[in-house]
C-alpha cells in the first residue's frame, strides 16, 4: 500500500513511474493491484440535544412522534425546560458524537424506546447558497431549516452514513438546523454532515 492522497473536485490524473530497472531483463516493469477511492466525510460532531419526548404507536408497526409538534419545533431556547416523556422535565444539553460521527442518543435518554428527541446546530453562511446535507438515522427522521421542515423519512432502519440526501437553502448569516429522530426499538441516533469544500461555513452547537 503506497498511501493516500486527498483529491480535489473535478478530474484527477494518476501517474505511475518505475524507479529502477528489472534486474533480469534490464527493462522497467511495474504493476498496480488496485486504486481505492473512499469519500471524505466530515460529520457534525457537537450538538445541542433534548429529549426524550413521546413517540406513540400508530397504525401497523410505525410510530407517529414525527407529527407531534413538541416545543423545540416552535422555539429553540437553550435555557428552556419542557415536559417530556412520562412527565419528566427535559432540558437542552451538549452531546459529543462518537469518533465515527454517530450521534448516539440511546445511552443519553431514558426511556429510549417509543421515544423521540431533537438535536440542533447553527450554520453561518457568507451568502445565500444551496448546500448538500447527508444524513442517516435509526429510526425515523425529520429535518428543519430555519423553522421550516425540509425533509422527513418515516421507517425502521439501522443508521448508516448518507442514507438520505437533502438540499439546504441557506440564508446569509445564521441558520438554524434542527433534526428530530424517533426510536421505535433497538438502537437510536443519527449521522449528519454538510460538505463545505470551500471552507466558508461556520457550524457551531451554540447560536
Amino acid at each position: 500500500e503506497l498511501g493516500a492522497a486527498k483529491l480535489a473536485a473535478g478530474e484527477a490524473t494518476l501517474e505511475v513511474r518505475p524507479v529502477r530497472p528489472n534486474p533480469s531483463t534490464g527493462g522497467q516493469l511495474f504493476g498496480v493491484d488496485a486504486v481505492g477511492l473512499e469519500p471524505v466525510r466530515t460529520f457534525l460532531l457537537e450538538w445541542q440535544v433534548i429529549g426524550p419526548f413521546d413517540n406513540p404507536p400508530g397504525e401497523g408497526e410505525l410510530t407517529v412522534g414525527l407529527e407531534i409538534p413538541y416545543p423545540p419545533e416552535e422555539e429553540i431556547d437553550l435555557d428552556g425546560a419542557y415536559t417530556g416523556m412520562n412527565g419528566q422535565q427535559v432540558r437542552w444539553q451538549l452531546l459529543q458524537a462518537d469518533p465515527d460521527g454517530f450521534v448516539n442518543l440511546d445511552p443519553r435518554f431514558t426511556p429510549n424506546e417509543q421515544s423521540c428527541a431533537y438535536a440542533a446546530v447553527w450554520i453561518w453562511s457568507p451568502d445565500r447558497r444551496e448546500v448538500d446535507c447527508f444524513l442517516g438515522s435509526d429510526d425515523w427522521v425529520g429535518l428543519w431549516l430555519n423553522g421550516r421542515r425540509v425533509h422527513s423519512n418515516v421507517l425502521h432502519r439501522a443508521a448508516q452514513p448518507d442514507q438520505d440526501h437533502v438540499k439546504l437553502a441557506l440564508s446569509r448569516g445564521r441558520n438554524t438546523l434542527l433534526i428530530k429522530v424517533g426510536d421505535d426499538y433497538g438502537g437510536w441516533g443519527f449521522y449528519l454532515r454538510v460538505p463545505d469544500p470551500d471552507e466558508v461555513l461556520r457550524i457551531s452547537p451554540r447560536p
